[in-house]
């Protein structure tokens, strides 16, 4: 199953930016039209990637064979002091526009099918956020596909 999560552009910003997502995945497109009606972005404008990029790469991962896997896979992958790369935003960005959604999902009541999780999700991206923010890290979304 899909999931949206929090990626910083700090490796080790002091907290646990981890956040489940999986229900914004599933509403994600409801999410998406909502955001439309809004005038805000949706969440495909906070990828780090565009999802047409995430999904050939998942057909990459799959036509890799068993020695490719112990080959690539074998070597120390970690980012660690390296600049992570892409569009990065500034947190408050991101607050802003989970205020905005929260706001209307809480005056808007049974609009999604998982309103109550979704919500709860997009309260803990704001957690997130706001941590962020305070410690100077930049933010954007990936999609675990």
């Amino acid at each position: 199953m899909s999931a949206y999560f929090i990626e910083l552009d700090q490796n080790d910003p002091g907290f646990d930016p981890f956040v489940n997502g999986k229900y914004l995945a599933r509403e994600a497109e409801a999410l998406n039209d909502i955001a439309n009606s809004l005038g805000v972005n949706t969440l495909d404008d906070w990828l780090s990637e565009e999802v047409e990029d995430y999904l050939e790469d998942v057909a990459e991962m799959n036509d890799l064979d068993d020695d490719d896997d112990d080959e690539e896979f074998g070597e120390d992958q970690s980012d660690e002091g390296e600049e992570k790369k892409g569009t990065w935003f500034e947190a408050e960005e991101g607050i802003n526009w989970l205020q905005t959604l929260v706001g209307h999902l809480e005056e808007h009541e049974d609009e999604l099918n998982n309103q109550q999780q979704v919500t709860d999700e997009l309260n803990e991206y704001l957690e997130v956020l706001e941590q962020a923010e305070a410690v100077g890290a930049r933010w954007r979304l990936a999609l675990d596909i």
